[in-house]
């Protein structure tokens, strides 16, 4: 049940998303500012009577080269990243640190750290930056995220600095949203969620100016975690996502469970934000193909990992993303999983890939315009069907392992001296 007070909060934001660009530059400068200053406020007075628990030291690796990647592991690719450099480089290895919210999705780490011993603990704070100084030779920084908190003022580019001033090499690695820009991703794919009436565009917009501007002048090497990206941010070197082929392909009990043509495929969607993802763009041609009997129909979202890769085994087909004009790692674990994906990837983010890996991206392409008739011409062709699935698990086990991650990386960043 919707109040009137909660009306008249969405009608009043609805208002501002629309506003003059310096009226919600205005709003979110003075008004952002200060609501931030007073949660930091009553947070510290809280944690002054109630101290926090101190977690261990980030791990230290014992190689020649030490990379610390940290502090979002957005999809666990932190982590991902980390055993890629510890897997693919010779002489060097990494580990990853993690910033752990309440309520929030938790995937792999070296060390998880809870957001507020993070952002408010100077006791953490000085060990850690003492700890990571005396530890490690270079530094990879994930969506420009400060790693320390309020050590540095919550300033990304002062922590830089002063790691750099202190002999650590550091880099930065894009995740999406970070760097992603709103008014680049209207002009160039159709289906942008950025088009849509409850997105404060000017927010983000603002946000990725900002990251742009650090970025330019920070005389670091820069990573993008997927291919549509090199789009927002020209200098970036496409570093790919990482999946575990070994984890998510089926057991062989998984295996002889699966039915190699059955008559109803199950159709299998998972997205981590609906909006972003378009489930509602795609919905009901989907659940009329199931009413007609054509396929089955299945969404999850909102739930661990381990269920996740239950779900994708389960089924046949799995609908990825169709707003974003790319694809990340769903996409990659579900194809490892031999499955075929459908998705929306624009031709400009397929050629590059077909450049930069001389391999098709086997994702069939899809929108919600044509979805409806792209699945039901698919679900007949078992052959083309299989076809799809073991392009898949090539592309990833080439693309998407950690060897060309690794390789990127060390190309242009970990070299030694």
């Amino acid at each position: 049940m919707v109040t009137g007070r909660s009306w008249l909060k969405v009608w009043l934001m609805q208002r501002l998303y629309h506003a003059p660009s310096w009226l919600n530059g205005a709003f979110d400068s003075i008004v952002g500012s200060a609501m931030q200053r007073f949660s930091d406020w009553t947070r510290l007075l809280i944690i002054q009577r109630r101290p926090l628990a101190i977690p261990l030291p980030v791990p230290v690796p014992s190689a020649r080269l030490r990379v610390l990647v940290a502090p979002t592991n957005y999809a666990g690719q932190g982590h991902a990243w980390a055993q890629a450099i510890s897997s693919h480089i010779a002489d060097a290895e990494a580990v990853n640190l993690t910033i752990e919210f309440p309520g929030g999705l938790r995937f792999p780490t070296d060390r998880a750290v809870p957001h507020d011993v993070n952002r408010y603990s100077r006791v953490w704070q000085d060990r850690e930056v003492a700890h990571v100084l005396d530890s490690f030779t270079h530094l990879l920084v994930e969506a420009e995220v400060p790693i320390f908190g309020l050590r540095f003022g919550y300033d990304i580019e002062a922590e830089k600095d002063f790691f750099r001033s202190h002999g650590l090499s550091v880099a930065f690695i894009c995740h999406g949203s970070d760097i992603r820009s709103p008014r680049h991703h209207m002009e160039t794919t159709e289906f942008s969620p950025f088009f849509d009436n409850d997105t404060y565009v000017d927010r983000i917009q603002r946000r990725v100016d900002r990251n742009f501007a650090l970025l330019e002048r920070s005389a670091a090497p820069v990573f993008v975690s997927t291919p549509d990206l090199v789009g927002d941010y020209p200098h970036g070197i496409w570093v790919p996502v990482v999946v575990d082929p070994t984890h998510w392909s089926p057991t062989i009990r998984e295996s002889s469970s699966r039915v190699d043509e059955v008559e109803r495929p199950l159709v299998l969607h998972t997205p981590s934000k609906s909006s972003i993802k378009g489930s509602h763009l795609i919905r009901g041609a989907v659940e009329r193909l199931a009413e007609e009997g054509v396929i089955r129909y299945k969404e999850v979202s909102g739930v661990p990992s381990a269920q996740v890769r239950d779900e994708v085994l389960r089924a046949d087909i799995v609908l990825d993303q169709f707003r974003l004009g790319s694809y990340g790692v769903a996409a990659c674990e579900s194809m490892a999983a031999g499955k075929v994906v459908l998705g929306h990837v624009t031709e400009r983010v397929r050629a590059f890939v077909v450049e930069h890996t001389g391999l098709e991206l086997p994702i069939l392409e899809a929108t919600p315009e044509t979805i409806y008739t792209v699945l039901k011409d698919l679900v007949g062709d078992h052959e083309r069907m299989a076809e799809i699935a073991a392009a898949g698990q090539h592309f990833v086990g080439v693309v998407h392992d950690g060897a060309m991650s690794a390789t990127m990386l060390q190309h242009h960043w970990i070299r030694s001296e």
